[in-house]
Order: C-alpha cells, then structure tokens, then sequence
C-alpha cells in the first residue's frame, strides 16, 4: 500500500531534510519539501514553514494544520496569526517529528476490511483521498466523530471553526454534495454498511456498525 504524503515542508534547510531521510526514514516518505507555496498537492494536510513566510501567507493556508518556526520573539506574532504549533530555535528533528506527529494525527475506523482514515483536512479511503472541499471535509470529520448519533445544524455550527461560515441552506448543499461523493467513492460499502441520513427537526447522522469501530492514533518511531 503506498504512503500518502500528507505533510509539506516549505523552506527547510537541506541539512535537516537529509537528517529526517537518514533517521526517520518512515516519516521521510510522507514530507513534500518545496521551496514555496505555489504547488501544495492535495494530499497535504499539515504545512511546516517559516515565520516570515507564514505571517505573509496565513490567510491562505487557514485549512491547513500549521507548524511554524522561528526565533523566540516570533512566537506570539505566530499564534496570533493562527498557527498550530511552534518550533522555537534552536530546535532538532526530534522535536519537529513528535510535533508533526501530533499535528497529522488521523482519526481511523475499519468497516468490513474498509480503512477509513479521516481530520478535518482530509478522508481517505485505503489511503486513497476523497475529493471533498474543504468545508466538506471538516462537516465529514465531525459526523466521524460522532458516529451514529444525529448532529443538527446547531450541533455541527458549534463545531466547525468560525470562518466557516455556515447556513442552513449551504449546509444543505454540502450534505448533498458530500452523500453523491461518498455513494460514488464507496460503492461496496455505501447503503449497506456506511450510510449518511437525515431526519427532520434531528439533523444529519453517519450510520456503521458500532463493532467495528475502532480509533487508532499514528505512533512516532524511529527507523535506522
């Protein structure tokens, strides 16, 4: 099964590229490293960059998990903006995987042999994405987190993030768009064993079978 490369690192130094390669080998496999921000695959759901470059960019990466680093005088400026996390110089590799670890943690569940891995930035199926528009992705997340219980719109507004922006009549249109996806996506397990349903005045619910539920958390490793 291939890795998905989930994980973008934009102006690291080369040296500490060749340190994660030589000692987390695994991790290794899931970087993109790139010089800038024109060309994040879709893969991607957690970025780790530069202050200077993220206060420049933050509006643009706000459906991103983001780890910034920099001096000690940048932190507040960073959280401020909206950063995830921070690697305050001087820092190693070390600290940068458990802190890249926690921020690309995803939630899984397996159905009938069906890994379902999924956050607020992505779902994926046996490692394959799912095409969902960020908000749809982050409706998805909370249902998953919720599974078999119903959610009514109060209930998801509460706790999607504020720049959302959520109506009843938008909500709507992103339950229709993401049902047609996941019917399309999930054939062999769509309608019998995975199911998104609505009812009126109770809101919108993921159905599955509660045995198979299962939340698993990626564990850091070294590998030599």
């Amino acid at each position: 099964m291939p890795v998905v490369r989930d994980i973008c690192c934009v102006q690291l130094p080369v040296a500490v590229q060749f340190e994660i390669r030589d000692i987390y080998s695994d991790w290794y496999s899931r970087f993109h490293f790139l010089e800038s921000l024109s060309s994040i695959p879709h893969s991607v759901s957690v970025i780790v960059i530069p202050y200077p470059l993220f206060l420049e960019n933050y509006h643009e990466l706000k459906n991103y998990r983001t780890l910034v680093f920099g001096s000690d005088q940048d932190l507040e400026g960073a959280f401020i903006a909206g950063a995830d996390d921070f690697l305050k110089e001087p820092w190693g590799i070390t600290e940068l995987i458990i802190r890249v670890s926690r921020l690309s943690e995803a939630k899984k569940i397996q159905i009938n042999g069906t890994e379902i891995s999924f956050s607020s930035n992505f779902l994926r199926v046996d490692n394959r994405n799912i095409p969902f528009s960020p908000q749809e992705n982050r409706i998805v997340a909370v249902l998953l987190e919720n599974p078999n219980d119903y959610m009514s719109f109060r209930d998801l507004k509460k706790r999607l993030p504020p720049e959302s922006e959520l109506s009843e009549k938008s909500l709507y249109v992103h339950i229709y768009r993401i049902r047609s996806k996941l019917k399309k996506q999930l054939p062999h397990i769509y309608g019998k064993d995975f199911e998104l349903n609505s009812a009126n005045k109770r809101g919108y619910i993921l159905t599955m079978p509660v045995d198979n539920l299962c939340k698993t958390v990626d564990k850091l490793y070294k590998s030599h």
